[in-house]
Formats: structure tokens, C-alpha cells, sequence
């Protein structure tokens, strides 16, 4: 995969197989605080859950990228972790 991350922004969606692909792959997810995903996704840990908002979301893609900036290869070797 050569995404740093996958945006998954479904409000209310029972359960996403997206994010378990994204997970699969070592990408950090970042999702809408709603629905299954809350049972998928590990906050600060497999991905980033964010309020249903432009900014909540810009806030999470700054983090992934900020992470990636300062130690790509940490990042790459914590398999989807943040």
C-alpha cells in the first residue's frame, strides 16, 4: 500500500470492512467516532477516532503526517500503529 493512512468517514455505519483492510495492510485508520468502528479501531493505537467534523478530521491527517514526517521507518515497523 502506498497510502499513509485511510480516511473512513461513515457516520453510524454497523461495521466497516474498510478499516480491517486498511489495519491488514499497516495503515492507521482514521474514523468517525459512531458505529462499529469503535469495536475495530483502537484509538491512538490501530488508527485515530475523530468527531464528524472537517476539523476533527484535518486534526487526525495532521497527526498520521506529522508521525510519518518525524520517523517514517518507526511508523512503517509499528504495522498500522500510531
Amino acid at each position: 500500500a502506498r497510502s499513509q493512512c485511510v480516511l473512513y468517514t461513515p457516520v453510524g455505519e454497523h461495521f466497516g470492512f474498510v478499516p480491517l483492510e486498511a489495519m491488514a495492510a499497516a495503515r492507521p485508520v482514521i474514523a468517525v467516532y459512531s458505529g462499529g468502528v469503535r469495536e475495530t479501531v483502537r484509538h491512538g493505537i490501530t488508527g485515530l477516532l475523530c468527531a464528524p467534523h472537517p476539523d476533527a478530521f484535518a486534526a487526525a491527517l495532521a497527526r498520521v503526517i506529522d508521525a510519518w514526517e518525524r520517523d517514517a521507518e518507526t511508523v512503517r515497523d509499528l504495522r498500522g500503529r500510531l
